[in-house]
């Protein structure tokens, strides 16, 4: 499993920092998520939390981060050949 050490609180910017391909996989999963890769999407980002992020996606936080966490999981055992 892999360390994924984010809450609710925290600013979406540090969590794309960590995994920046998200940005190429989140919008194909929600077209909502392609604001992420324009100039406002990144001051938004900055300034709004995982929480923030939920109630515009309309789940709870805790589904917000496990969908994030499996996204993880799943980028990570593609790179190391097990996926």
């Amino acid at each position: 499993m892999s360390d994924f050490p984010f809450d609710e609180h925290t600013p979406l910017i540090r969590i794309w920092e960590a995994y920046p391909w998200l940005s190429e996989v989140l919008p194909v999963m929600d077209k909502r998520f392609a604001v992420m890769n324009t100039a406002m999407g990144k001051i938004l980002m900055k300034k709004n939390s995982v929480a923030d992020l939920s109630k515009v996606a309309g789940f709870s936080s805790e589904k917000l981060l496990d969908k994030l966490r499996r996204e993880v999981e799943k980028h990570e055992a593609e790179a190391s050949g097990k996926y």
